[in-house]
């Protein structure tokens, strides 16, 4: 099992930053791109072993790392917000 924990941690505070924004588009396609974009801007954290996973959970359950995450959410937001890539 080779896993990326960011790809969570960006899933599920995306979401939640998403709740504050009620004028932008929230379509999949608009959902994805301001993962991929954020995903894009932050080193991954790769694991190997249920063991793995959680001491890389520990580590980052500080509000630092969780406010430094939710800033680059914002800016991919502005980012799909004036480019979307749909009709």
């Amino acid at each position: 099992m080779l896993t990326n924990l960011m790809e969570k941690v960006v899933d599920d505070l995306t979401e939640k930053a998403l709740i504050n924004y009620d004028d932008i588009c929230k379509c999949p396609i608009c959902v994805a791109d301001i993962k991929a974009i954020t995903l894009n801007k932050i080193p991954p954290q790769y694991v190997t072993r249920t063991k793995g996973v959680l001491f890389t959970r520990v580590n980052n359950l500080t509000s630092q790392f969780e406010t430094d995450i939710i800033k680059e959410i914002g800016l991919s937001i502005e980012i799909v917000s004036k480019n979307p890539q749909h009709d």
